[in-house]
């Protein structure tokens, strides 16, 4: 069973390492970053393939038309994206549940079939959770790397576990993106957060000013500001290398 937590960091720590190298990577020094993992044969395919993906365009942030509210219209990228999807294998229902089942008794075989007949899925969910701070296709990347992940861990468990496959697809993936948006949309708010602080200070510096006639200390501003010492010198250390 994957680490899931280890086996996320370390694609994308290669993925890095892929992009930026001087010369192309071979499969096997790819996967030598995984050799702990004991990854299967169909799985070291969906790593690599996802390794040298292309990185996408951004979403263009000129385009005039929204197709998700707050959302610029999807890249040319995204579009083709879609496109080459619609050249997948189509499942019925009644198939995919024997391929799940087939899964659960372990046939690794179909880890990588059932990645690409839910891309689809996984792209239109990633759609929805998209924004103007977030890419979709950067979404899609982490919904497709949750998927692959989770049917890794699913491979084998049993047909009794009790566990419905679909579901835990769904859940997975919606985890993944739900994290992910968290993440970048956490990272904004901090930054938004601390310059909100660093214009407090400096409000409070001049208010000071006037009263006392001189530069105020730092325990002043402390006080009339109600940060700690800590944070207020986290706040100060800021503005200073800001200007």
């Amino acid at each position: 069973m994957f680490d899931q937590n280890a086996f996320t960091e370390t694609i994308r720590e290669v993925k890095e390492i892929v992009r930026t190298s001087e010369r192309p990577l071979t499969d096997d020094e790819m996967l030598a970053y995984f050799s702990e993992m004991k990854l299967s044969g169909e799985q070291k395919r969906m790593v690599i393939d996802y390794l040298l993906a292309p990185e996408e365009e951004p979403v263009s942030e000129a385009a005039g038309n929204e197709s998700v509210e707050g959302v610029d219209e999807p890249s040319k990228a995204f579009t083709m994206y879609l496109k080459d999807l619609q050249n997948i294998k189509e499942y019925t229902e009644e198939e995919l549940q024997v391929m799940y089942e087939a899964l659960l008794m372990g046939d690794q075989s179909l880890i990588a079939k059932l990645c690409d007949a839910n891309l689809a899925k996984v792209a239109f969910l990633a759609e929805e959770y998209a924004n103007e701070k977030t890419g979709v296709e950067d979404i899609i990347q982490e919904g497709n790397m949750a998927m692959f992940i989770r049917l890794s861990e699913l491979c084998g468990m049993g047909a009794d576990c009790g566990y419905d496959v679909e579901e835990e697809l769904s859940e997975a993936v919606n985890d993944a993106m739900k994290q992910y948006v968290g993440e970048i949309m956490g990272e904004d708010n901090s930054k938004d957060a601390i310059l909100g602080k660093a214009n407090l200070v400096n409000e409070a510096k001049r208010e000071l000013r006037e009263q006392l006639g001189e530069e105020p200390t730092a325990e002043q501003l402390a006080d009339y500001t109600r940060l700690s010492m800590e944070e207020l010198g986290e706040i100060l250390e800021f503005v200073k290398g800001i200007k």
